[in-house]
C-alpha cells in the first residue's frame, strides 16, 4: 500500500506534504486528508482538485504570461485578451493561432534585447576606437563629402509615387417603404 501511495505522490509532485499529525495536506487547495492510498486517489479525482492542479501546471509552464483578473478570469498579457480561468479553456487558448503567434514575438524581442546588450557592449569600445580616428583626422575636408551624397538621397526620397486612391463604397438605393400590419390592412379595403 506505502508503494502505491508514494507512486501516486509522486505523480503529483508538490502538490502535497507531509504534517505533524501524519496526515496529508493539499498545497493547491489546504485540504487535509490522511495518508491512506484510497483517500488520496479519491481526493485527486476530485473535480476541486483537479482544477487546482490543473492551474499550477499551467503557471509553470507559462510564468508571467497570465495574470489573475478577479471573478473567475484570467488576462493573457501578451495579447491583453480574458479567458475563463479554468484548466480547459487556457489550454484551448494556448493552443490557438492569436497566442502563439505573440509568444513568438514576445520571444524574438526578448532575443533581440540580449543581443542587443551584447551589442552595447560591443558598441561601447568601436564608439571609442571612431572618436579617436575623428580627433585625429578633424582637420581634413571629408565632411564636405557626404552632405552631397545626403542631397542625392532626399531627391530618391521625393520620387516615390502615392499611394492609389481607396475605392469608395456605394451606397444602395433608399427604398419605398410599403405599409406593415395594421396600416397594410386599412389600405387595401
Amino acid at each position: 500500500m506505502a508503494a502505491k501511495l508514494n507512486k501516486l505522490l509522486k505523480q503529483f509532485d508538490g502538490a502535497f506534504e507531509k504534517i505533524d499529525t501524519g496526515k496529508l495536506k493539499c498545497t493547491l487547495t489546504s485540504h487535509e486528508l490522511p495518508a491512506r492510498f484510497e483517500e488520496l486517489k479519491a481526493y485527486t479525482e476530485n473535480r476541486k482538485f483537479l482544477h487546482a492542479y490543473g492551474m499550477q501546471q499551467i503557471e509553470k509552464k507559462y510564468p508571467e504570461v497570465f495574470t489573475d483578473d478577479g471573478e473567475g478570469f484570467v488576462l493573457c498579457n501578451l495579447t491583453k485578451t480574458r479567458i475563463a480561468k479554468t484548466p480547459t479553456s487556457i489550454e484551448n487558448y494556448v493552443k490557438g493561432k492569436k497566442f502563439m503567434i505573440a509568444l513568438h514575438k514576445a520571444k524574438e524581442e526578448v532575443q533581440k534585447a540580449l543581443e542587443a546588450e551584447d551589442g552595447d557592449e560591443d558598441a561601447d569600445e568601436d564608439e571609442m576606437e571612431v572618436d579617436e580616428t575623428v580627433v585625429e583626422g578633424e582637420d581634413s575636408d571629408e565632411e564636405d563629402a557626404p552632405v552631397e551624397d545626403e542631397e542625392e538621397d532626399i531627391e530618391e526620397e521625393e520620387e516615390v509615387p502615392p499611394p492609389p486612391p481607396k475605392a469608395q463604397k456605394r451606397k444602395a438605393p433608399p427604398q419605398k417603404k410599403t405599409p406593415s400590419g395594421r396600416a397594410k390592412h386599412k389600405k387595401l379595403q
